[in-house]
């Protein structure tokens, strides 16, 4: 992996847990408690759906099995890579449990960097893979 991109990375993580700290230890997110619950609850959907989906890829291979293989089940029978798209719901919802600008801007952040790589997953299984469901979408289901 290329220096620069950990560099990156650990340079955008050390400024976005930074930002969401001071926010949060501000209490600058105080709002209704229904923004909270409802926050909380796509957050959680969001990780559930992000670790059922990662969970689904890791065991499509066997020890020492280096075949690429299509994943199915869950919601990979309507996207191709539902892992990203729960990260990014995960995202949103701690957005509007705890807004802010620093939740904002990590939410739209993670959209602009898990956007492209769902499309580029989904053209990549769409080009390796000629019997590859053309039914699955990249981000919504049955839409896009």
């Amino acid at each position: 992996m290329p220096v620069l991109i950990v560099a990156s990375a650990f340079l955008f993580n050390v400024v976005n847990g930074t930002l969401n700290g001071y926010f949060l230890a501000q209490g600058w997110f105080v709002h209704t408690w229904f923004f909270m619950v409802v926050g909380t609850c796509f957050f959680g959907i969001g990780m559930w759906i992000n670790i059922s989906s990662d969970n689904r890829l890791l065991a499509l291979r066997k020890p020492g099995d280096t075949r690429y293989q299509i994943p199915n089940g869950g919601l990979f029978r309507w996207l191709s890579s539902p892992n990203l798209v729960g990260e990014m719901i995960e995202w949103i919802g701690f957005f509007i449990a705890v807004p802010s600008w620093a939740s904002f801007s990590f939410g739209i952040w993670t959209l602009a960097n898990l956007l492209p790589r769902a499309r580029d997953h989904h053209n990549w299984y769409l080009r390796t893979f000629p019997k590859y469901p053309t039914s699955r979408k990249v981000a919504v289901p049955y839409v896009w």
